[in-house]
């Protein structure tokens, strides 16, 4: 099965920009292979054009252009039984002009289209049925980037997931995730570049269907009470509770 799609962009500033995408699928009784490759671009914001106003560079910001990424990825996906199936894919990622903020000296600061850089990887996930009442679900992902430092890309992700119904109106969901320390505060932003450590969520709910209208459940976020930070000196919330009421709809085990 192939597929194929464009995106244009035409700019008053910056131009135009093409983001062409292809994709191939071949699929048997019990596997399917896929093969991707997308070219995206992403503009210069609206803050650029304000601190260069705050800079003193006037409409100096329409010098600067669009980052462009080229992205290419291969993956297998394959059930050997009903109860289970595995995935696997392999991506690389080559991002050219991407916008890096430069400090003084000399001053003013300024943007320039300097981060190139480039990402490869892989990702595999697995999906049980051990029984019916019972789906679980692993997942990883790997990256490794050059150079190291780019922001928002840990090296290691891992999730988890687990869906038990209990008799004809129970049902237990648990999910959680563990990403590895990684470089944040974007290099774009005028500002020093920081690394945030490595944190464990895990969430659940529990849930009873009381009809096949109405619906309660019970919730919990980050019931380890972890302490993490997207941002450092932004500590996210501790554990969090959540009572609430479905209205509509039948239970249905998906």
């Amino acid at each position: 099965t192939p597929s194929a799609g464009v995106r244009f962009n035409n700019s008053r500033f910056f131009g135009n920009n093409w983001g062409p995408q292809a994709g191939l699928k071949l699929e048997s009784k019990r596997s399917q292979v896929h093969v991707n490759y997308a070219h995206g671009f992403n503009l210069p914001g609206v803050l650029s054009a304000i601190f260069y106003d705050d800079w003193g560079r006037g409409d100096q910001w329409k010098d600067l252009r669009a980052e462009k990424l080229d992205h290419y990825e291969i993956g297998l996906i394959h059930s050997f039984s009903k109860q289970f199936q595995a995935g696997i894919s392999f991506f690389y990622d080559d991002v050219k002009d991407a916008l890096r903020f430069v400090p003084p000296p000399p001053p003013p600061p300024l943007f320039a289209n300097l981060g190139d850089y480039k990402t490869t990887g892989g990702e595999i996930n697995l999906e049980a049925m051990p029984l019916d009442t019972l789906i679980l679900y692993l997942g990883g992902n790997y990256m490794n980037t050059n150079p190291s430092n780019v922001p928002y890309a840990p090296r290691w992700t891992w999730v988890t997931g687990a869906s038990l119904r209990m008799g004809r109106h129970w049902r237990l969901n648990f999910d959680s995730e563990w990403v590895d320390k990684q470089h944040v505060l974007n290099p774009r932003f005028p500002g020093p570049g920081a690394t945030i450590d490595a944190y464990f969520l895990l969430n659940g709910r529990l849930g009873c269907q009381v009809n096949h209208r109405i619906g309660i459940f019970v919730a919990g976020e980050n019931l380890t009470d972890s302490l993490y930070e997207f941002r450092p000196g932004y500590p996210m919330p501790g554990r969090i509770w959540m009572v609430g009421l479905d209205l509509g709809g039948s239970f249905k085990w998906n």
